[in-house]
């Protein structure tokens, strides 16, 4: 894998990371609209396509391209919706 693609990897691994954590911040007012079996299913969801792609960096040998990119896409994605949204 070209050093192009692991960084586009580590910008999927910082949406998957950064929806997590958005899910998680919600999560109470989202149990008043989901059932507790659909937020654990959206909860594993996350999970699983962050171990895929934390996989596949590793496979691939690009983790050391693809996890520091991932951590400064994630705090980009921080600091947008604390711009846009607050807390």
């Amino acid at each position: 894998m070209n050093e192009f693609c692991a960084k586009k990897l580590g910008e999927v691994l910082a949406f998957e990371y950064f929806g997590k954590a958005t899910f998680a911040k919600g999560r109470e007012a989202l149990s008043t609209l989901f059932s507790q079996g659909i937020i654990e299913h959206v909860n594993a969801t996350y999970e699983d396509f962050i171990t895929r792609i934390e996989s596949t960096a590793t496979r691939n040998n690009v983790s050391n391209v693809t996890l520091p990119k991932k951590d400064k896409t994630f705090a980009k994605l921080s600091q947008m919706q604390d711009l846009y949204v607050g807390d």
